[in-house]
């Protein structure tokens, strides 16, 4: 293919919770005229950001309630991007004196989390907003002893991010027409940089021969719109005329 013209996009995703904001729009300053007789096609080439998105939000799963010795405290996770060990440690330093009396950890082969819990310390899990789900654990108070979680744990409810692009129609996601243009999941652990490049080049026909504006958007698997909380997200297309 001859002629591909390449689209950069760059923006910084507005920090402004509990508002999601992976959403570019543009207006071209001047539009971009297509031959209306000939079929033009556009393919994401890259993406660069951060993995940033969270799975503990303040006032959604970020409560952790213990009581020593019949005394409730409650601990609130800073929003973050967690995995099994930071949540242990977290915890372990908000308990400041009290900590190593609870110990969180993986058991691997299951896929679960274990709890630690020493004499004279209870977890209660019972509580709105707590982190049990997170863990795997069902609502409940987990006394002196060692407790394996419920289920598998829930460290990451996005299993696939989908770029979406309003200059494209004929992508399909479960059998609909939809503008999603590529899905990933990042091939870094959370904090890292994703740096994401295609090894082809996929054209998905262009819905117009005039272009006056671009928007994007990124979601997860269930169409939610994913929160990266002020990272820059960087895009790289191909448009170009396809057969």
């Amino acid at each position: 293919m001859s002629n591909l013209i390449p689209l950069i996009v760059s923006w910084d995703s507005i920090y402004e919770p509990p508002k999601n904001t992976a959403i570019y729009e543009n207006i071209f300053p001047t539009p971009l005229m297509l031959d209306p007789y000939k079929t033009y096609g556009l393919a994401l080439e890259s993406i660069n950001t951060y993995y940033s998105f969270p799975n503990i939000r303040d006032g959604v799963n970020n409560k952790f309630t213990y009581t020593k010795s019949g005394v409730e405290t409650t601990l609130y996770l800073p929003t973050g991007c967690y995995d099994i060990t930071t949540i242990n440690s977290t915890i372990q330093n908000l308990m400041g004196a009290d900590s190593n009396n609870i110990v969180i950890s993986t058991i691997v082969p299951q896929l679960k989390s274990q709890i630690l819990i020493k004499a004279n310390f209870t977890v209660d899990f019972t509580k709105p907003n707590s982190i049990n789900n997170i863990l795997g654990f069902n609502s409940k108070i987990l006394n002196t002893g060692t407790h394996i979680s419920d289920e598998i744990v829930n460290i990451n409810n996005t299993n696939s991010l989908f770029i979406n692009c309003d200059l494209i129609s004929e992508s399909y996601v479960n059998g609909s027409f939809s503008p999603v243009i590529y899905s990933f999941f990042p091939n870094a652990p959370p904090g890292h940089k994703i740096v994401q490049e295609l090894p082809r080049l996929n054209f998905i026909r262009v819905n117009k021969n005039q272009i006056n504006s671009i928007k994007l958007w990124i979601t997860n698997q269930d169409n939610e719109l994913v929160d990266f909380r002020g990272e820059t997200i960087t895009l790289r297309f191909y448009l170009g005329e396809i057969v």
